[in-house]
């Protein structure tokens, strides 16, 4: 077999990259479908709940105690409730809504607290409750593992370039 140019290498390259995270989704998902013959919830029911949970903690802080008032983006919240959920847990990330739901920085204050700057800061909702896991960097190989997104993207920048 003769040798490959190194454009070729690098295309089997991304492409072993690419089947590898498949090959994570669908291990992923004989998971879920293990738990769901198994008799346990689906991840579905956890989602319903954690959105549940922020709902009626938002609308304790803006609604008058109402529930159903928080308006949810789909195409850009829900994954964000599935990622949390099965990284933090479903108890530790109510724990952590309850949290900055109470914070009373003027930030989130003049922007009502929305699902997405909870999503952006919940390591720093981490502390209050006595627990301090930090989210890691989804899909980040680096050793040590980057502590933020921002980090991860410096380093894979500079591996671009090298």
């Amino acid at each position: 077999m003769a040798d490959l140019p190194a454009a070729s290498v690098a295309k089997v390259a991304k492409l072993l990259e690419l089947a590898r995270e498949y090959a994570g989704k669908l291990e992923e998902l004989h998971a879920e479908i293990d738990a769901l013959l198994g008799g346990a919830a689906g991840i579905g029911v956890a989602m319903k709940a954690l959105e549940h949970t922020f709902d009626g903690a938002w609308g304790v802080r803006y609604a008058g105690g109402q529930t159903g008032r928080y308006v949810w983006r789909p195409t850009t919240d829900k994954p964000h409730v599935k990622r949390l959920i099965k990284l933090l847990g479903l108890a530790e990330v109510q724990r952590r809504v309850w949290v900055y739901l109470r914070n009373e920085d003027p930030f989130y204050v003049r922007a009502r607290h929305p699902w997405l700057v909870f999503v952006g800061s919940i390591n720093s909702h981490a502390e209050a409750g006595g627990a301090s896991e930090v989210v890691p960097v989804t899909g980040c190989k680096h050793d040590p593992a980057c502590k933020s997104d921002q980090q991860h993207t410096k380093k894979k920048l500079k591996e671009l370039r090298t």
